[in-house]
């Protein structure tokens, strides 16, 4: 059995097979809502964040959630995050943030794929 999120098909009692919805990541509204935390002055230049457990028992998300939202905001100057001591507030962020990287799709994937192979075929 599939669950919803997942990001396979499943099929219907007459055999029809139907999306699951894929859900988005959390990381970039977890992102955000940090940003908004520095932009309001609740944290300023300087602070240290809460270590990522705290802020994953804080938000409701998972650890790799955290990780990966403060790994944008390291990348787009927003914090500093130093080995064994934690992360800092470097800047004020824009508004918005600066996009998210998109991933391609599986779909583009496979078309990218079957591209290159009827490529190789014709040589």
């Amino acid at each position: 059995m599939l669950y919803p999120g997942s990001a396979t098909s499943q099929a219907d009692r007459s055999g029809t097979i139907s999306p699951v919805t894929i859900e988005s990541p959390k990381w970039p509204g977890l992102a955000e809502r940090i940003a908004d935390r520095i932009r309001t002055g609740e944290l300023a230049v300087g602070d240290q964040l809460p270590s990522q457990p705290e802020l994953a028992r804080a938000e409701g998300v998972s650890l790799k959630v955290v990780q990966k939202a403060l790994d944008w905001l390291a990348a787009v100057g927003v914090v500093d995050r130093r080995d064994k001591v934690g992360t800092f507030v470097a800047s004020v962020p824009a508004d918005p943030l600066p996009p998210a990287p998109v991933v391609p799709s599986l779909e583009s994937r496979v078309a990218a794929l079957e591209a290159w192979r009827a490529e190789v075929e014709r040589q």
